[in-house]
């Protein structure tokens, strides 16, 4: 492949010959003012900077002629020949394709499962190659699949790469957050500030936008902006709009979990829910990092994978839940030091729970028909009860001399009393005529405890049909319950026993969700003569 400058109907032009190939004739359409001669049976471009540095930019190996004229008698290049872009290692080229890349690679069953999760991702059969949205995550994700053995064979043009954000001025640093849970730091480069920024955890250099990266935690930004005050420099702050997410991948889960990881979690006695949340979690975790040998895994490649959480835009919870998984296995289980984690946990956002008015409570248990499901939703707000709790209520559980409601085993293994509404008792008696449960409360079809999932489709198809155009889940009628009985005067410290809950601080959050001595506040806009 080589360009050459001509001279074509009086104006000076680069023209750019090489041999048939869809690839690189949709890569050189990048270039403004690309025109096919017919005369010269070649591409030429417009002979000027910008798309000579275009043209650089998009082949770094192209060779340069410097003769004036094309040869009339240059021979055509056959369109069967072809260009080699596949390794014969185990490495992949990449190659910018406007705005996809394309992966060119041998055939890697493991690596194709771990990539092909990616959103927007599809084989071309054309060019042989996988295709998929041109950004810097899945950048880093392929170098990461392949160890880093990636190889590009043209250049991202100039124009796509986003320069809004650089920095040319001294003592300056732009902070933009992401929405992605993260924020970037863009800034000149000074050696003692760059070593700074590189020994705080969880921070990558993002090499195409040419800035560091710092998951986004009210601690982190906190401890940065505090720093670069200490440096006298000159702070900018923005925003950037939602972009798309790194969705989950879906891989198939070939690294199995450790017995000993499982063992040890039932000999702590750690409840069923975490147990499963745990191993799920150290599942996914260890197949991210495709290392059979778990006791060899780096901080790095934990560092890289919650990193990939962050990307995915994970909750905070989440993100917590998959460090706890983590230290577990490398903690309790192998008894490694705790150094290891030098993590910064995400901040927990302080979010206030989804409230129903008593009319929707009330509109929700009136759209149901069936017997037992009515007697759920009924339950489940009447006693402030978790899903769990209900699905694991027994029949001796309910205490109809003292109308009281006993749990036991709840969350964190703690036993507790709650109310027994004397109106649900009549609802329960023709439920248990017509059900007969006989050792769980509510029984599935073949006998266990009832599925959770079937309440949240149940109360999910309930809310719909009372037109609830809140964001509500089973779990919003306990949060209702508890918001109800502050409403009514009860004491906090009761609707904390109730709830079973360890901290009073936990109870408080319904002092700010309750509208109780909202009607007597008046707006300072009710009083202006408009």
């Amino acid at each position: 492949m080589y360009a050459s400058k001509i001279t074509h109907r009086g104006e000076d032009r680069i023209k750019v010959a090489f041999p048939k190939n869809d690839l690189v004739l949709k890569q050189l359409k990048q270039i403004l003012g690309l025109k096919w001669s017919q005369t010269i049976k070649a591409w030429h471009i417009p002979y000027d900077k910008d798309s000579f540095n275009q043209l650089k930019a998009i082949f770094p190996t192209i060779e340069y002629e410097h003769t004036k004229q094309l040869k009339k008698d240059v021979e055509t290049p056959k369109e069967s020949e072809p260009i080699h872009y596949f390794p014969s290692d185990d490495s992949c080229n990449l190659m910018y394709y406007g705005k996809r890349i394309l992966i060119f690679m041998k055939p890697n069953d493991e690596i194709i499962k771990q990539f092909q999760s990616f959103k927007g991702v599809f084989f071309d059969s054309n060019k042989k190659a996988w295709s998929l949205p041109n950004s810097s995550s899945n950048i880093a994700l392929l170098s990461f699949l392949f160890k880093n053995k990636v190889n590009f064979l043209n250049k991202e043009m100039v124009a796509l790469a986003p320069t809004h954000h650089q920095i040319r001025i001294p003592n300056t640093v732009k902070i933009v957050i992401t929405p992605h849970k993260t924020f970037q730091i863009y800034l000149l480069y000074d050696k003692n500030v760059h070593q700074y920024i590189k020994s705080m955890a969880l921070v990558s250099w993002n090499s195409l936008l040419k800035c560091w990266v710092l998951p986004h935690t009210e601690q982190n930004l906190l401890h940065i902006k505090t720093y670069f005050e200490s440096l006298n420099y000159r702070i900018e702050l923005s925003t950037e709009k939602e972009k798309k997410l790194i969705p989950k991948q879906k891989t198939e889960q070939k690294l199995q979990l450790p017995p000993a990881y499982l063992q040890q979690l039932e000999l702590v006695r750690y409840s069923k829910q975490t147990i499963k949340t745990y191993t799920s979690l150290f599942v996914e975790f260890v197949n991210f990092i495709q290392e059979p040998d778990y006791t060899v895994i780096t901080e790095e490649q934990i560092k890289a994978y919650l990193m990939y959480l962050v990307n995915r835009n994970v909750s905070v919870s989440y993100q917590n839940q998959a460090i706890n998984a983590i230290k577990f296995y490398y903690e309790k289980v192998l008894g490694k030091a705790r150094k290891i984690y030098a993590i910064d946990r995400p901040i927990k956002e302080k979010k206030l729970p989804t409230v129903l008015s008593i009319e929707e409570v009330k509109a929700i248990i009136n759209v149901l028909d069936n017997v037992k499901h009515k007697c759920i939703v009924k339950l489940i707000y009447s006693a402030g009860l978790r899903i769990s709790e209900l699905v694991n209520l027994k029949v001796g559980d309910l205490d109809k001399n003292r109308m009281q409601i006993a749990i036991k085993g709840a969350k964190g293994k703690k036993d507790r009393y709650t109310l027994l509404s004397e109106k649900i008792l009549i609802d329960l008696r023709n439920y248990y005529i017509q059900y007969k449960p006989k050792e769980y409360l509510f029984e599935g079809q073949f006998g266990g405890s009832y599925s959770e999932r079937s309440i949240q489709i149940t109360f999910k198809e309930a809310c719909r049909k009372a037109n609830i155009k809140k964001k509500a889940t089973v779990h919003t009628l306990r949060h209702s319950f508890a918001t109800h009985l502050l409403e009514a005067g009860t004491d906090l410290r009761y609707i904390q026993s109730l709830l079973g809950h360890e901290s009073s601080k936990t109870t408080e959050i319904y002092t700010h969700v309750t509208t109780k001595g909202f009607d007597q506040i008046r707006s300072p806009f009710d009083d202006l003569d408009l």
